[in-house]
């Protein structure tokens, strides 16, 4: 699916699991791309299941009575996942993914599935978290290209955590 980041959908979903879905290594023949959500977002799991053509089946974990069921999509093919690095994902030894150099009609969907994954509406407008300076850059860079106004950023004294601010709510719709 990812061999070729060449359409909107595609790129929508490498920004969507990019910002929230993680690849579990046990060795390097044996790695797993787990896709999690609360059952109230079961739809991310089960659209990009359809997306993929996914044979992999969904599985429903119960949580504790104060806290959401979570569903659960997880995928060890090895081709799918070699191509899922290939097009940016994190590997099993770099320690946060650089966001993929994509051309400007793409950039919006990446951007998009990324928001729809980890982004966040405050009083402030969105915020969308980012884990390193690359990251930022690179967004901003998007940003400043799609027109927006009143981009900030920011991070924690020893650059843990990094946020991109957008306060006119506008500009990201």
């Amino acid at each position: 699916y990812f061999k070729s980041l060449d359409t909107p959908n595609k790129v929508y979903w490498l920004g969507e699991l990019m910002g929230r879905s993680s690849l579990n290594v046990k060795n390097q023949d044996s790695r797993t791309l787990a896709i999690v959500r609360t059952k109230s977002h079961a739809h991310f799991v089960e659209a990009f299941a359809d997306a993929v053509d996914s044979e992999y089946s969904i599985s429903q974990m119960e949580t504790a009575s104060n806290e959401q069921d979570r569903l659960q999509l997880s995928i060890s093919n090895p081709t799918f996942i070699e191509n899922l690095i290939s097009a940016g994902y994190p590997g099993p030894d770099d320690d946060v993914a650089v966001f993929p150099d994509l051309e400007p009609p793409l950039r919006a969907a990446f951007l998009r599935g990324y928001l729809e994954s980890c982004g966040y509406l405050s009083t402030g407008g969105w915020s969308i978290k980012v884990q390193s300076h690359e990251q930022t850059e690179r967004f901003e860079e998007w940003i400043e290209g799609f027109g927006f106004k009143r981009v900030t950023s920011s991070s924690t004294p020893n650059n843990a955590s990094h946020v991109i601010r957008v306060s006119n709510v506008f500009d990201v719709r």
